[in-house]
């Protein structure tokens, strides 16, 4: 279900929703598919911040400094603004799916 909501070909797999809204009531399945949709776009900082994290590790190794000094890159500061920018991409495109979900119940 995650993997549907991730590429927007959600429309096959509606029918859990469906079922979910119909036994537990809208206020339910909307919380169940907010979850399912935060969940699969995680996918995109978590694999960011893994690569940034990779480069980060990777300096304090081969340069033998202090960790806390390894850590503390400018890649903190690129890492905010992209966690800036998915932050509102994930909240409109959430109004999207939200809207699609409440015309469909």
């Amino acid at each position: 279900m995650t993997a549907g909501f991730m590429i927007h070909r959600y429309e096959n797999q509606l029918h859990i929703m469906d079922q979910i809204a119909i036994y537990f009531g809208e206020k339910h399945a909307f919380y169940l598919a907010f979850l399912v949709h935060f969940q699969a776009m995680l996918i995109i900082p978590a694999i960011i911040g893994i690569g940034f994290y990779c480069d980060q590790i990777h300096v304090w190794r081969t340069k033998n400094t202090p960790y806390d000094e390894a850590t503390e890159t400018g890649l903190n500061v690129i890492f905010a603004i992209i966690l800036g920018i998915w932050t509102t991409f994930v909240v409109e495109l959430w109004a999207r799916v939200q809207n699609t979900l409440s015309y469909r119940w």
